[in-house]
């Protein structure tokens, strides 16, 4: 069977509109007319439902998690441990602050970001009527 850029499995081959009909018909093991119902089923066992698999969002705490997974994250808190334990409580402060507050917009950002796109999966529906 062909995979999705149209080549028929052995590697990148001309896509499926531009070749002749009689190769793609034979490619596909179909008739001009259109498969027969018992064609239908048997490539409904074989491959399944012709539908976009859908993966739930990640969750809130892996969002945060991303945020704070960064090496400049580390980077800036290392500086601000530095800068308190050497008195500088202000830098500390204001360092420690931009990183929560980065964290902070980040996190909303990507999470709200993330239930969007969940919002627009639900408004496909599964027959591909609007």
């Amino acid at each position: 069977m062909a995979g999705r850029d149209g080549s028929d499995g052995d590697g990148p081959g001309e896509p499926w509109y531009a070749r002749e009909v009689g190769v793609v018909l034979e490619a596909l093991s179909a008739q001009q007319e259109g498969l027969t119902g018992a064609d239908a089923q048997q490539r409904l066992r074989r491959f399944g439902l012709n539908e976009i698999q859908r993966q739930p969002g990640p969750s809130w705490a892996m969002v945060l998690l991303r945020q704070v997974k960064s090496p400049l994250i580390y980077a800036l808190g290392i500086s601000a441990a530095v800068a308190l334990v050497l008195g500088e409580v202000a830098n500390g402060a204001v360092v420690l602050a931009v990183v929560v507050l980065n964290a902070a917009i980040g996190f909303v950002q990507e999470y709200r970001a993330g239930k969007a796109i969940q919002a627009l999966a639900a408004l496909v529906s599964s027959d591909g009527a609007p």
